[in-house]
C-alpha cells in the first residue's frame, strides 16, 4: 500500500473541486487601486451584493497592508 506522504496527487473525494494556483503569478497592486477596489467591495457587502463588485484579491502580494476594521467578507483572498 502506497503512503499519501509520497503520492503526488491527494486522494481527498474533495481534492477535485479545488483548484491549484501552482503555476498563477503573485501580482502586485498600487495603494490607489487596492482602495479603489476594497471600496466597492464594501459597498458590495453593505447593499447585500446589489451596487459595487465583489474583490478579487487571488494572488496578490498583500503584505504590509493593514485591513484591521473593514469588512472583507464575500472577499477572494485564494494565495494573497
Amino acid at each position: 500500500m502506497a503512503s499519501m506522504a509520497n503520492s503526488p496527487v491527494s486522494r481527498s473525494p474533495f481534492a477535485a473541486g479545488v483548484e491549484l494556483f501552482e503555476d498563477v503569478p503573485i501580482r502586485s497592486t498600487e495603494p490607489e487601486e487596492l482602495a479603489q477596489l476594497l471600496a466597492a467591495h464594501e459597498l458590495y457587502v453593505r447593499s447585500d451584493r446589489r451596487s459595487g463588485k465583489r474583490a478579487n484579491l487571488e494572488a496578490t502580494d498583500l503584505s504590509g497592508r493593514n485591513f484591521s476594521g473593514m469588512k472583507l467578507r464575500r472577499i477572494r483572498m485564494t494565495r494573497a
